[in-house]
């Protein structure tokens, strides 16, 4: 009788060895593929987003996405959070009086444009529920 050779999964025996990882694949937009449209955009009684879009320049689509949340004080408008698609995932900046970011949090890793898509719809949701929060942390430094 001669030995069995194989790997051990042929032979019937378990892999007890960890599964390599997938390679992450993160999507960006070409730099020259798409135009920045700026907007303004009012909400009574709170403030203003301000930010800009980038549209695919071919199809329109929105492949990138910066929205700042902002107060009015004094006359002066002040950014108080923002979401961007920034280093290929959607993230929320909390912002102090200084304009520096306090607080960073990743919402999800950009694998394609409907990433930026569900960015743009989720981020603009969390600005405005999370308004005084967004507020009170500008307002406090932390």
């Amino acid at each position: 009788m001669s030995k069995q050779k194989g790997r051990a999964q042929e032979r019937g025996l378990a892999v007890m060895s960890p599964a390599e990882p997938l390679l992450e694949v993160r999507w960006k937009p070409d730099p020259g593929s798409f135009r920045d449209e700026y907007f303004k955009f009012p909400l009574l009684g709170m403030g203003q987003f301000t930010g800009r879009q980038g549209l695919d320049i071919d199809t329109g689509r929105l492949v990138d996405f910066s929205i700042s949340a902002q107060v009015e004080v004094y006359g002066l408008w002040h950014n108080v959070a923002r979401v961007d698609t920034a280093h290929q995932d959607v993230h929320l900046h909390q912002l102090s009086r200084t304009g520096a970011s306090i607080a960073i949090t990743v919402l999800w890793p950009i694998f394609g444009p409907q990433d930026v898509d569900r960015g743009w719809v989720e981020g603009e949701r969390l600005l405005i529920a999370n308004w005084d929060e967004h507020v009170r942390r500008w307002r406090g430094g932390r």
